[in-house]
């Protein structure tokens, strides 16, 4: 099973207007924007496990799936981490995150030095909490929204057709991608194909067979996408809504309790420093 697919339940979330829902993704995007700090990252993410759980999101299926994005991501991240080495990088806590605990290169390396610090392992730490955050966030909202209450909200906020269009492409386009991942990862298996933990550029190198394949269907299909919309004309007419959706008091509550929350985030953010590392 895809990560991002829409499935019909009767949970507070399905129930719930998408407006009040896109509320909750657009305040927690804008919170996960400027935190980097594992600390508050980690509170973030208990506040929003509850409404994690109430969407009675198929975790089993999820799992495998989901485990090799975040493990993608968590690579990914470290690596990054690794030129991050001077303390100067880092404003909340200079002394502590320039502690280095593995030095890899030094000035005259040509791209410059590397090595594992606490700085280094807090970001890794920090971005990992907000990828796995957003996905969580953006997954229950996928699962839980149909894609023409989608269309009906942004149509409702007077976005072109086109942008509409792109938006529904993307909502559609990721569960594709994901199940490519799943069965690009399978047939790697059957090859032999064993992801070894240890030296981070081992690791790199070994997910290889697998982003290379995914990202190939990427292209395919946004080539296939752009070939089937220029030739059903898409564009040339307005749409028409067929219903409406109202707002219920459960709704309001909703979003008041996530622009609440948002508010508190970003006051403690320019308020109290809390939030860079």
């Amino acid at each position: 099973m895809a990560l991002f697919v829409y499935t019909q339940r009767n949970t507070l979330l399905h129930r719930l207007h998408p407006a009040a829902k896109a509320v909750w993704v657009i305040a927690m995007g804008l919170i996960l924007s400027i935190y980097f700090d594992p600390l508050p990252l980690v509170i973030l993410f208990l506040v929003n496990l509850p409404f994690f759980l109430l969407g009675k999101l198929p975790w089993r299926s999820w799992a495998k799936p989901f485990s090799y994005v975040f493990l993608l991501g968590l690579v990914g991240y470290f690596i990054m981490s690794l030129w991050l080495a001077r303390p100067g990088v880092f404003t909340r806590y200079p002394d502590l995150v320039g502690i280095t605990l593995w030095r890899i290169a030094g000035e005259r390396f040509f791209l410059g030095p590397m090595a594992v610090t606490v700085g280094g392992l807090m970001y890794t730490a920090g971005q990992a909490l907000r990828s796995l955050t957003l996905v969580l966030i953006i997954a229950v909202f996928v699962y839980s929204t149909r894609p023409n209450d989608l269309v009906y909200l942004l149509s409702k906020a007077r976005l072109p057709p086109k942008l509409v269009f792109i938006v529904m492409v993307a909502y559609r386009f990721f569960p594709h991608i994901f199940k490519k991942l799943s069965i690009v990862v399978a047939a790697q298996r059957l090859r032999g194909w064993e992801l070894t933990f240890g030296n981070p550029m081992k690791m790199a190198r070994e997910f290889l067979p697998i982003t290379i394949p995914v990202l190939t269907e990427t292209v395919r299909l946004a080539d296939y996408t752009t070939r089937a919309v220029e030739s059903r004309a898409y564009g040339t007419s307005r749409f028409t809504l067929h219903h409406e959706l109202k707002m219920t008091r459960v709704d309001w509550l909703f979003s008041f309790f996530w622009i609440l929350l948002m508010t508190a985030f970003l006051w403690v953010y320019f308020g109290f420093g809390v939030g860079p590392l």
